[in-house]
């Protein structure tokens, strides 16, 4: 289900996964990416299975170069408000271009670990693999 629709984003909700995707598009400026996130985490929350897990699943196939600043505020900023939240699964399809891919990586080094809780992260092809990966790690039933 479609929750938002931009000109370089869309965010969706699957209910059998479940989780939040956020496709990106294009590329986005600082202040355009940080909201888009900051929305998806606000959906995460709204349609988050009472007693479950969700996930964030980032659609990166056609995202370009994202500022280092930027991917650094998604790890000091987003992922502990994520955590909060009760997200504990993030997921990425791999960006097809090496900008993006480079993005993503610096990312994923950062630290997943705040207030005692772990983040995990996981690197996909498609998107069936990152939700069969959900499923599988958060023991998710559909």
């Amino acid at each position: 289900m479609i929750l938002l629709e931009k000109s370089k984003g869309v965010l969706e909700y699957d209910e059998s996964t479940p989780c939040v995707i956020g496709r990106f598009t294009g590329f986005m400026k600082s202040d355009e990416f940080r909201a888009f996130l900051l929305k998806g985490l606000e959906y995460c929350i709204q349609y988050k299975p009472e007693g479950k897990d969700i996930m964030w699943l980032a659609d990166t196939r056609s995202h370009s170069v994202q500022q280092k600043e930027d991917t650094d505020w998604v790890a000091t900023h987003w992922n502990p408000k994520a955590l909060e939240a009760g997200i504990r699964y993030v997921a990425f399809i791999v960006p097809e271009n090496v900008f993006g891919e480079m993005a993503v990586k610096n990312y994923m080094n950062q630290s997943t670990k705040y207030g005692g809780k772990t983040l995990h992260i996981g690197m996909f092809s498609t998107a069936n693999q990152a939700k069969e990966w959900f499923k599988k790690e958060a023991k998710v039933e559909v």
